[in-house]
Parts: structure tokens; C-alpha cells; sequence
């Protein structure tokens, strides 16, 4: 033996280096991916029925091919390339929730260092600790690409079915007519029973903007915008509804409408009652207000008239004379109206025949006292 062989042979071996790290961690694939499926199985952080074991199984093992091939520097095919983002983007059509899917891809970071722990044993821990930060980056930059495809995925799904909802309402709210048929398609874009009843909302003004900020992730809650009113429809999940919520604005209610298909005909009701008083504004205690706003329109001096010829009276003649006239057609009864009123049932009859003297309206007669009633709807 040579001076040279013998140095050569009685030399130690080298050193592993970080290389040498890697290509043992590659031996362990198939152990990785095992460590993986059996972390995430017992952590649970997916719901049952989400997605399939297969899906994980699959996924994981393009995972770990990815992630041994950027610990060695080498060069990453396309399909793992935009792996990431098939991830990603899957999980969240899936319905995954983005907190349940971060921590399932961070079981990958624990996997890596458990194996390059046992595979560096005993010869290279110096190695794999050297190269901490190098792990760390490559898993959190994996971390951040499937988290930003997530969201992108997610902002998206959330686009198409906002504008598929707003296409949707649109045909509900302008169509001239729509047959059962078309009714029951509707219900189902919209995820509803079409034969269901349903309580309908009109808002208008900075009432408008208040009840979109309330209503904006409701569940359930469909709201159109027509013309600067807002349209605010559900089905009734209680015999009051929302009369028995404290919502914070104003506006036009209807309460008991029969099925998905007459939503559009409540919600002009609904406008009308708008705006004309406080509340959620019902038929039943505006629809003289209503009447009077829409006769008007067409009968100048409907109401005029009734008010003019109180204009004679002092104020404080004139309150009593309408607040005698309410309480009488409320009841139909003089003896009634004077105990709510807290005055002899003479007064109540001098008091409606003053009216009638003033006005020419009878109220004891239903057409004169409808009229009255209308006309006055506006009154304090």
C-alpha cells in the first residue's frame, strides 16, 4: 500500500453537510406523509364530510415532494410550483375555515423537524440547526401563498354569489310577470321555500343607509336596492318578526305576505308606507295617511277643505274637536268616547255637532266619518 493510499484509508469520513441532510430527509418521504396524516386525523381541524382523506392524502404528498425539492435548492416542476395555489383555492371552495386550514398546513412545519431531527441523528445536528431559519422560511412562505390564494379564492366566491343574488333579486323586483315556474327558480338561486311566508321592509333616506349597515351579514336577509329605497325581505321566523326586533330606523312593513312571488307587489305597499311615520310603519296605522297623500294627488282640496274650515276655531278648540272625532270613530260610542276623554257625553255630542256644523261631516255616518278621518291623518 502506498503513503497515499494508507493516508486516504485511514482517513475519517467527511462530514455531512446540508445536502447530505436533504437526501435523507427525501429516503423519508413516505414516513412524512404518514406523520402528516396521522397528526391531522387526531387534531380534527377539518369538519366530517368536508373534505375527503384522499384529497388530504394526495396533497400531502405533493407537499412533501415540494418541500424537499426548495430545502435543496432544486429547481420545482409547475405542478408543484402552483401548488399553493390549487391548495388554497380549493380549501376554500370546499368551505374549509381559514383558521381549521392554517393550522392543518402548519402540521407540516412540525413533520419536517421531527424527521430532519431523526435523520441528522448523530452525525449532523450541527446541520439541521444551522439551517432553522432556512426551514422556517420555506414553510412560512408556503404558509402565505396558500393563505393569500385562500382569501383570493374566497373574495371571489363571495363576488359571484353576490352578483348572482343581485341578478337574481333584480328578475324578482322587474319583471312584469312571473309564472310559478319562474317563482319556484327563484327560490331556489335564492335558497329559499318559494311557498314561504314572508315579511317584507321599505326604507328610504339615511334610514336606507343605517338598515344596509344592519342587515349586511345578516343570514337570510335579502336587500335590493331600488332607487335609493332599500327592499328588505325574509321569511317569517316568528309570528311578530322584526316589529319585535329593535332595529334602528324607520321604515315601511308589511308582515304576512303569501309566498316568494308576491314579495315584489308588498314591497311597492311597502314604499308607500315609508316615510310616514315613525317606526316600522304597519297598514294597519298608516293607510289613512296613505290615502290622504294619494288623494290629494288627484282630488286638489281633498283634505284642504276639512282643515280650512277648522281654521276658524283656536287651537286649543280645534285639538279637542279632532281628538273627539278619533275617539268616536274608534268606538262609535258618545258614552265611550267620553270616558276615554274624561268629559261629560254632552260634550262629546256638542263637540261632533260643532264638527259636522263647521265641516258639513257627520261622523256618526261611515262615508262622512271616512272622509273626516282621512283628511285629518296628518294631524297631531
Amino acid at each position: 500500500m502506498t503513503e497515499i493510499q494508507a493516508t486516504a484509508a485511514d482517513s475519517p469520513p467527511a462530514a455531512p453537510d446540508w445536502s447530505v441532510l436533504v437526501a435523507r430527509l427525501a429516503d423519508e418521504r413516505d414516513a412524512l406523509v404518514d406523520d402528516f396524516l396521522e397528526r391531522f386525523t387526531t387534531a380534527g381541524h377539518y369538519e366530517p364530510g368536508l373534505v375527503d382523506i384522499d384529497d388530504v392524502r394526495d396533497n400531502a404528498v405533493e407537499t412533501m415532494d415540494m418541500f424537499i425539492l426548495l430545502l435543496s435548492g432544486a429547481d420545482v416542476p409547475p405542478h408543484l410550483a402552483e401548488l399553493p395555489h390549487r391548495v388554497g383555492s380549493r380549501r376554500a371552495r370546499q368551505g374549509v375555515p381559514l383558521d381549521a386550514f392554517l393550522e392543518a398546513v402548519r402540521i407540516d412545519f412540525r413533520v419536517l423537524w421531527k424527521s430532519l431531527e431523526r435523520v441528522a441523528r448523530p452525525d449532523a445536528l450541527h446541520v439541521l440547526v444551522a439551517n432553522v431559519e432556512r426551514i422556517l422560511n420555506t414553510v412560512e412562505a408556503y404558509v402565505s401563498e396558500v393563505q393569500q390564494a385562500f382569501l383570493d379564492e374566497e373574495a371571489r366566491l363571495t363576488r359571484d354569489h353576490r352578483l348572482t343574488r343581485e341578478r337574481t333579486l333584480s328578475r324578482l323586483f322587474n319583471a312584469e310577470t312571473l309564472a310559478p315556474a319562474a317563482v319556484a327558480e327563484l327560490g331556489r338561486a335564492l335558497g329559499v321555500d318559494p311557498g314561504a311566508e314572508f315579511e317584507v321592509l321599505a326604507v328610504a333616506g339615511d334610514n336606507a343607509r343605517t338598515a344596509a349597515e344592519r342587515f349586511v351579514d345578516s343570514r337570510g336577509v335579502f336587500v335590493y336596492d331600488r332607487g335609493g329605497a332599500l327592499i328588505v325581505f325574509r321569511a317569517r321566523t316568528s309570528e311578530s318578526g322584526w316589529l319585535d326586533e329593535q332595529l334602528g330606523f324607520s321604515g315601511g312593513y308589511l308582515g304576512e305576505v303569501d309566498g316568494l312571488g308576491a314579495v315584489p307587489d308588498a314591497a311597492k305597499t311597502a314604499l308607500l308606507l315609508a316615510g310616514t311615520g315613525t317606526g316600522l310603519v304597519t297598514v294597519t296605522n298608516a293607510w289613512m295617511r296613505v290615502a290622504r297623500g294619494q288623494l290629494d294627488s288627484v282630488i286638489p282640496g281633498f283634505s284642504a277643505r276639512v282643515l280650512d274650515d277648522l281654521a276658524s276655531c283656536t287651537p286649543h278648540e280645534r285639538a279637542r274637536l279632532i281628538e273627539t272625532v278619533r275617539m268616536y270613530a274608534s268606538n262609535g260610542s258618545v258614552k265611550g268616547s267620553a270616558d276615554a276623554l274624561f268629559c261629560h257625553r254632552n260634550t262629546v255630542v256638542n263637540r261632533l255637532r260643532t264638527f259636522h256644523e263647521l265641516t258639513g261631516l257627520d261622523v256618526t255616518v261611515p262615508l262622512d266619518s271616512a272622509w273626516a278621518l282621512v283628511a285629518l291623518s296628518d294631524q297631531p
